[in-house]
């Protein structure tokens, strides 16, 4: 199989700080057995075939692949489109690596780019045309299956933890009331991360973090937000955008809704003007082409969250209330970059472009082999329909009632990699006699 045909390589989904490490280093491990044939980069993934634009690889030197490894961001461009609901995209992406001599298909991203390599792979197999298909794992949500973790998460997550250390110090500087909006639509992986920030001790922030995973009522998070603000005169919430709570709307038969809803009619039902039209509301509650809530949009749900906390009492009416959502930034921020999460987006890279030379298709996943205290990752493929358009939930043991575990601290230390350490002043005196 060495040295057969052409090869192409595409980034799908939301870009992250180390998802150019994987492209190159996928470029590079091709470039040791594909001498003859071309390798193609898509810009922004499977757009590319419509559009007809390609990158070449192989016209670009070493210096400046190395460049485009360490940055942020997709460097080629990466898309949101669902193949299965643009009629024919599929079968013309296909028809384009027949006519082009393309018999290895590279596509990194989440689940949904993986169920769509998986569809293409199919498509060849039914042609009995031979491409070799490797999915290759990208994500911050860290949410696909069969994978301990994946590149792109520890880069975000620490970006977390430290924007984390720096609010809740914000907060007790002057006493307030700080909740931060943490990515996250169906898992918690990313807020999870705000737990290093308390660095093992109780009184440091956050004091509540609450997860997709684990429904809460809106009574609730007013309630513990109240309950540690009244007890310590500061209070740091870390709070997960897909945040769901128990649906009692008369009518709505879903089992639950998003917390934005829940607090856009607790608040109009008070008599608050929100100022939303129906056409902002349409677009504020939105789904992407894959069908998943667009919830780091707006700042709208620790807005609202902020000012339902007002109407609880009068003295969080007078409290300093600040909300902050984190946004697009947590995957993108250069100096966030983990050393791990580095090393390892080059490994599915390598890995992927070494497992192709000899025709296999599949999914590249990282499976964790810990020896005692030392962290150690091994890659595996698995067949792509284990993976394809399935999501992985942050694991029940690793949550509280508000809170995270130990446990959860201890499997992500390694990912996110060193984070500053907090001094406090702790004795206090009095001069005056």
């Amino acid at each position: 199989m060495s040295n057969y045909g052409n090869a192409v390589i595409g980034l799908g989904g939301g870009p992250t700080s180390v998802i150019n490490e994987t492209l190159v280093a996928t470029i590079f491990g091709l470039n040791q057995w594909i001498e003859k044939g071309n390798i193609w980069v898509m810009a922004n993934g499977i757009d590319s075939i419509d559009k007809n634009v390609f990158y070449d690889a192989k016209r670009h030197d070493t210096e400046t692949l190395r460049q485009i490894a360490q940055s942020t961001g997709a460097a080629p461009g990466s898309t949101r489109t669902n193949p299965k609901k643009k009629e024919g995209l599929l079968e013309r992406t296909l028809d384009t690596f027949k006519k082009n001599d393309v018999h290895y298909f590279f596509y990194i991203g989440g689940n949904d780019t993986a169920e769509a390599a998986e569809q293409i792979r199919s498509m060849a197999e039914r042609d009995h045309y031979d491409l070799t298909v490797m999915h290759i794992p990208k994500t911050i949500d860290c949410d696909l299956v069969e994978n301990d973790h994946t590149p792109g998460y520890g880069s975000a997550a620490r970006y977390v933890a430290i924007a984390s250390m720096g609010n809740a110090l914000d907060a007790v500087s002057i006493p307030s009331i700080k909740i931060d909006i943490v990515m996250g639509r169906h898992a918690g992986f990313l807020t999870a991360a705000s737990v290093l920030a308390k660095q093992g001790k109780i009184d440091y922030g956050p004091h509540l973090i609450y997860v997709p995973e684990s429904p809460v009522t809106l009574d609730r998070i007013m309630g513990d937000i109240e309950l540690v603000y009244n007890a310590i005169g500061w209070c740091h919430v870390a709070l997960s955008e897909g945040v769901e709570v128990p649906n009692k709307k008369p009518g709505d038969i879903r089992a639950t809704r998003p917390l934005l809803e829940e607090l856009t009619d607790y608040l109009s039902e008070r008599g608050f003007s929100l100022n939303i039209s129906d056409e902002l509301r349409k677009d504020i509650f939105k789904v992407d082409a894959f069908g998943h809530p667009e919830l780091s949009a707006y700042s709208f749900l620790g807005d609202f969250l902020a000012i339902a906390l007002k109407t609880r009492s009068d003295k969080l009416k007078k409290a300093r209330i600040r909300p902050q959502t984190l946004g697009y930034t947590q995957r993108g921020f250069f100096d966030s970059r983990s050393e791990t999460d580095v090393h390892e987006a080059r490994l599915v890279g390598s890995v992927a472009a070494e497992l192709a030379r000899s025709g296999q298709s599949g999914s590249v996943t990282l499976q964790r082999t810990d020896s005692g205290h030392n962290y150690q990752v091994s890659p595996k493929l698995v067949d792509l329909p284990l993976v394809a358009g399935k999501t992985r939930l942050l694991d029940p043991r690793y949550i509280t009632d508000v809170g995270i575990t130990q446990d959860f601290v201890e499997w992500v230390k390694p990912l996110v990699g060193k984070i500053p350490e907090i001094g406090r002043f702790s004795v206090k005196t009095a001069l005056l006699k």
